[in-house]
């Protein structure tokens, strides 16, 4: 074995770690062996086999980080199914490495723009009535004032107006109180 691996100009050690499975076959290994082994094609000396997927923590988040670069069409559940993960796990991985994907989702409303929804806003319309406007839900009136800077608590106060009591304003309206 040592001579061999002096043949291939890799150390003894590493020829045992590929043997046994514990290491990979790279480019130096594929080159020594050519060496050691002139008389012989490549297809002589090596074989192609299907990888299974590494089933350790570090192989899966290799595996997941190749499918992320590589693939940023495919998405999270996809890429999980691909792995043998969860979702969550590849989002995870995608945010601890500092990736993240702009996905809107399937149902995004298009036509309900920023632009619109503050143009309502700032007329004075409580969050329901621009939502009804818009024909959407408030959920998505608030997510739009939300990218457009206003804050999460202003979203919700303007929800529903409140008088001068803490009273909804509709209500002190149908009692005959101030509005």
């Amino acid at each position: 074995m040592t001579e061999l691996a002096r043949t291939m100009g890799i150390s003894a050690g590493q020829i045992y770690r590929v043997r046994q499975g514990k290491r990979g076959i790279n480019q130096k290994f594929i080159i020594g062996a050519t060496q050691a082994f002139p008389g012989y094609k490549l297809d002589d000396l090596f074989y192609v086999q299907e990888a299974e997927v590494d089933q350790t923590p570090g192989g899966r988040r290799e595996l997941i980080m190749n499918l992320l670069l590589r693939r940023p069409d495919m998405g999270y559940k996809e890429i999980a199914d691909i792995v043998g993960c969860s979702r969550q796990r590849v989002h995870i991985v995608a945010k601890t490495a500092g990736l993240t994907r702009d996905q809107k989702p399937r149902n995004y409303r298009k036509d309900v723009t920023v632009e619109r929804v503050l143009e309502f806003y700032h007329q004075g319309l409580l969050v329901k009535d621009i939502a009804q406007a818009l024909s959407c839900n408030n959920f998505t009136v608030r997510m739009r004032l939300r990218a457009a800077g206003i804050s999460k608590s202003e979203c919700y106060s303007r929800s529903m107006k409140l008088d001068w009591r803490g009273r909804s304003s509709k209500i002190g309206a149908a009692v005959g109180g101030p509005e």
